[in-house]
């Protein structure tokens, strides 16, 4: 994994237990961490969004106590399947930030509810999407196109972001 995205992790991951809890609107805040994952799986293809959903979903796994191991499975799952859109689109279009925002919201809380109806867990899942999983991914929504740049930076300083759809030296 690119140095410069780890660190990023580790600071989204700061801000997530940090400042976001004083940021939420009706209870209900992004996930800067998944919105990473969904930045760099389009940016470089299934295998670095998987790669970087299960270490992203292991911070949240250790941060959120719960069932270790179901949010580094769901951030790969959502990293891999968002990773094979990565040569059909074109990143330059602000809705595409926007709409993998949501998408990715909706597949991580899907891939996370069905990996703990596995465990037994049992969540009333048309309350949830209703009150926290289509809010929260309305506000991935709006600050995906800012993630998308700061990934996109900070691969592009290493020659690997696309701009206009075509890779950099």
């Amino acid at each position: 994994m690119h140095l410069r995205l780890g660190l990023l992790l580790l600071l989204l991951t700061l801000l997530e237990t940090t400042v976001i809890p004083f940021a939420r609107i009706l209870g209900i805040g992004p996930n800067l961490i998944l919105l990473e994952i969904v930045a760099v799986a389009l940016f470089r293809g299934p295998l670095a969004g998987a790669l970087l959903g299960l270490a992203g979903g292991a911070l949240l796994d250790l941060w959120r106590g719960q069932a270790l191991g179901l949010f580094a499975l769901a951030g790969g799952i959502t990293g891999y399947l968002l990773g094979l859109l990565e040569p059909r689109l074109f990143k330059d279009n602000l809705l595409v930030p926007a709409l993998a925002g949501l998408t990715g919201t909706l597949l991580f809380q899907g891939a996370f509810l069905l990996l703990s109806s596995f465990t037994g867990a049992r969540f009333p899942v048309w309350p949830a999407l209703g009150r926290v999983i289509l809010p929260e991914a309305l506000y991935n929504a709006v600050l995906g196109p800012l993630m998308f740049r700061i990934v996109a930076n900070l691969l592009r300083s290493r020659g690997v972001a696309t701009v206009a759809g075509k890779e950099n030296a």
